[in-house]
């Protein structure tokens, strides 16, 4: 079972972003850099068709609306929106093939 980073607490995401980048010289600069990591993580969960449908059967089963569901995993709304419209035409092909 893989786990989204987006799942984590931000201290856990701290945590693992410390382990990568322990070089960072100059602390000021240390949000900025964490931001632009969280922001790649996000990029690359765009891409994984999987974790799209996952996110997607997760807002369907267990969320009312996008807000919610894009709070809880630190999304953006526009990032939520996008993987949920993905998520569902993935899915809906999925189904359509079987």
């Amino acid at each position: 079972m893989t786990i989204s980073i987006h799942d984590m607490t931000t201290e856990e995401q701290y945590c693992i972003f410390d382990t990568y980048f322990d070089g960072i010289e100059n602390p000021e600069d240390y949000d900025t850099e964490f931001e632009r990591w969280l922001s790649k993580v996000t990029e690359d969960e765009m891409n994984d068709d999987q974790h799209a449908i996952d996110f997607y059967l997760n807002f369907f089963n267990n969320y009312l609306t996008v807000a919610k569901i894009a709070e809880h995993h630190g999304y953006s709304l526009a990032t939520a929106n996008g993987l949920i419209n993905r998520g569902r035409e993935l899915y809906n092909k999925q189904c359509e093939s079987k």
